[in-house]
């Protein structure tokens, strides 16, 4: 009987163990998706961020090719009149 006893006290100290394992396997695996969601959650942060930073170049861009193109319509306006004026005098 005493064997039987020695048995079940082996049995059960192997069932907690297996228990005690599973439960840690879980809490570390549980950590490591928290901090695969956490790096995950600031990398799309950073895109977020990289593409407000490249629409806001892209705006300043187009915003000075206008200014730029409204330069050179002015410079063809100030050239045509200089050619009539050099047609004139001739």
């Amino acid at each position: 009987m005493e064997g039987y006893f020695d048995a079940v006290a082996v049995a059960g100290v192997a069932m907690v163990t297996i228990i005690v394992f599973a439960v840690i396997w879980q809490v570390f695996n549980t950590a490591q998706i928290k901090i695969s969601a956490d790096k995950e959650t600031e990398l799309m942060a950073q895109y977020r961020q990289a593409i407000a930073d490249a629409t806001a170049a892209q705006q300043v861009s187009a915003n000075r090719l206008a200014e730029l193109s409204e330069g050179v319509r002015e410079l063809r306006e100030r050239l045509g009149a200089v050619e009539t004026l050099l047609r004139e005098v001739e």
